[in-house]
């Protein structure tokens, strides 16, 4: 929110309510616009029966003169944000970093309490250290939803397919080095139809070849498929309680088909989420952004529309650069990092996949490492924003992408 609309606000404020968040208990303040502490410490139950408490001391003073601060700590304020914005509140934001900083100012005191703090986010609002809040609705917060619950289920999978790694060392060590990765079909195949045991018997050969080549879609010729059923039926692995390992195996296996038919459905939810966003089919002009990281990507900024410059995203994400600088010190400038990790994670991801699929990023890469000599990571938080500037152009000026004509100029990088 520019300086002057902030001011703008406040004006007319006379009532500034500041609201310590906690899982179970929030704690409410009341200050007047001179300062004065109307109420403090009031309790309020992450409950229906609370937030009517606090909407009767809210109905106490014109809703038009009022503003509610808040902390946006972990996800516990975001069931009475949107209760209280339904009901026409205004509410702003405070940054917990912030409010640490300016917690010993008022009383020199280090002690922390949660009334203290609702009082102290009160003064903050009444002075402007706040922001609004930039939701995300529609697609856009399904996409938000969905994508995070794709991370969750595709870290599960990358965990049970070690675990099923940790399992073959044991049983079938020279497995690993057999299949490009053990997790790929013909592997999973391999193994749900014959187990830990029949794969170290000599028995069922051809079956086992026959299987092999057929799952891979004859990527695994007779030869190879020969040498592999022949290795791991001359394994040196361990063929203790053979039993219990088959049990062990079959559990990995059912986990890691259901973490693959979870990921395959919530792509396809994606897909769909993306398809009723105005930015996709800017998005999926660019080479290398699939539908994964533009859902991603999307679900953490919301619609571009929300933004008045590309510079705001930057600031989202904690890649805006922070010098630390003072006399004759000269610091290195370096990314701020405060934001949010998941967007910050999702350029980074995209910087990587545009240097290996785009000709125009590829190019500014180099010319970032070759010619400005920057360090890789640099070069690719510098790809990071420039995606931002270039995806905020398309979208304002409803062009596709067009590496050509966004790089001009490269000289001047």
């Amino acid at each position: 929110m520019h300086i002057d609309k902030k001011f703008e606000l406040l004006e007319k404020i006379e009532v500034f309510v500041g609201i310590d968040i906690a899982k179970n208990t929030h704690y409410a303040s009341f200050l007047t616009k001179t300062g004065k502490i109307l109420k403090t410490g009031l309790a309020v139950k992450n409950s229906r029966e609370g937030f009517t408490i606090l909407l009767n001391e809210l109905e106490k003073h014109d809703q038009n003169v009022l503003i509610i601060g808040l902390e946006p700590t972990g996800h516990y304020w975001i069931a009475l944000y949107e209760y209280f914005i339904n009901l026409g509140y205004t509410i702003m934001l405070v940054n917990p970093y912030h409010t640490k900083l300016c917690k010993e100012q008022y009383d020199n005191h280090q002690s922390k309490n949660d009334p203290k703090d609702s009082v102290l986010i009160a003064r903050m609002i009444r002075e402007g250290k706040f922001t609004p809040h930039l939701g995300v609705d529609g697609p856009y917060a399904n996409l938000r939803v969905l994508t995070i619950a794709r991370e969750d289920v595709a870290l599960d999978l990358k965990r049970a397919t070690i675990k099923l790694k940790t399992l073959l060392d044991q049983y079938l060590p020279e497995y690993e080095k057999l299949f490009p990765t053990v997790s790929i079909k013909s592997s999973l195949a391999f193994l749900r139809t014959f187990g830990i045991s029949g794969i170290q018997s000599s028995l069922c050969a051809e079956e086992k070849i026959t299987l092999l080549r057929t799952k891979s879609h004859s990527a695994i010729n007779h030869e190879r498929a020969t040498k592999i059923v022949q290795s791991l039926a001359q394994t040196v692995g361990s063929r203790k309680a053979i039993d219990a390992v088959e049990c062990r195996l079959k559990s990995l296996l059912d986990r890691i088909a259901l973490f693959e038919r979870n990921i395959a459905e919530l792509e396809q939810q994606i897909e769909l989420q993306l398809e009723r966003t105005n930015e996709y089919r800017y998005l999926k002009s660019i080479k290398g952004i699939a539908v994964v990281t533009a859902g991603t990507f999307l679900g953490q900024i919301g619609s571009l529309s929300n933004y008045r410059h590309p510079r705001q995203i930057e600031k989202a994400s904690g890649l805006m650069l922070a010098a630390q600088s003072s006399g004759t010190h000269d610091g290195k400038p370096s990314i701020s990092k405060r934001g949010r990790s998941l967007l910050r994670y999702i350029l980074h991801r995209i910087a990587v996949l545009l240097v290996a699929h785009d000709k125009g990023f590829k190019k500014f890469y180099e010319h970032k490492t070759k010619v400005l000599k920057k360090e890789p990571l640099v070069a690719l938080v510098a790809i990071s924003i420039k995606f931002i500037n270039v995806i905020f152009g398309m979208v304002k000026n409803k062009i596709e992408y067009d590496g050509s004509l966004l790089f001009k100029g490269l000289s001047d990088a």
